[in-house]
């Protein structure tokens, strides 16, 4: 019997797998096999290729719905393979299959059409506070400032008007250390009021 958390693994056709004995073979989530298939899922959608922000947001995107599909195929017994990743094309024809005949054209495929959007995002989002947010928002811009496609991406990304960049230099680094020294300070004093 599966513990809570334990994941089947599945064959490509969704029958469970099983070994020599029939004892069902589990998922191993433990261990670096997982964090390093991360990894090497990074390495292969940009294979040394250098990307732009936009695009390379992009390609992750691409990878992730074709990640979900193929765990999908794994852990879920039934789970429909398509032949294909393009789930929207098959979304409009089971759509149009439904309205004018009733039927479900691959039973157990849900169209994502079928679910209420959210404000969550899986992209580029942001990490800053809101204290950040909203001193960066208060800031007044030229209207003759530019920003290249991908630094303007990153702005609409996250919902900031600047884009933030990496410390840079030796001035920026020992302001960003007292920060954090001063940050941390705050964090601890904050905790032991509590």
């Amino acid at each position: 019997m599966l513990q809570p958390g334990q994941k089947q693994t599945m064959f490509d056709e969704g029958t469970p797998k099983e070994d020599k004995y029939g004892i069902t073979l589990i998922d191993c989530c433990r261990g670096t096999n997982d964090v390093e298939n991360a990894h090497r899922i990074y390495t292969k959608t940009f294979s040394n290729s250098v990307t732009g922000v936009e695009y390379g947001s992009c390609l992750m995107i691409n990878r992730l719905h074709r990640h979900n599909i193929r765990m999908g195929r794994r852990y879920i017994a039934g789970y429909p393979w398509l032949g294909h990743y393009d789930t929207w094309k098959l979304d409009r024809l089971q759509k149009l299959i439904e309205k004018n005949h009733g039927l479900a054209y691959i039973p157990g495929h849900h169209c994502t059409s079928d679910y209420r959007g959210t404000a969550e995002t899986f992209q580029t989002v942001a990490i800053h506070s809101k204290a950040l947010h909203d001193a960066v928002a208060a800031i007044e811009l030229s209207d003759k400032v530019k920003f290249s496609r991908d630094l303007q991406f990153i702005c609409d990304s996250i919902g900031v008007r600047i884009p933030f960049f990496p410390v840079n230099g030796k001035e920026e680094y020992m302001l960003f250390t007292l920060l954090v020294h001063e940050m941390s300070g705050r964090v601890l004093q904050a905790l032991a009021a509590q």
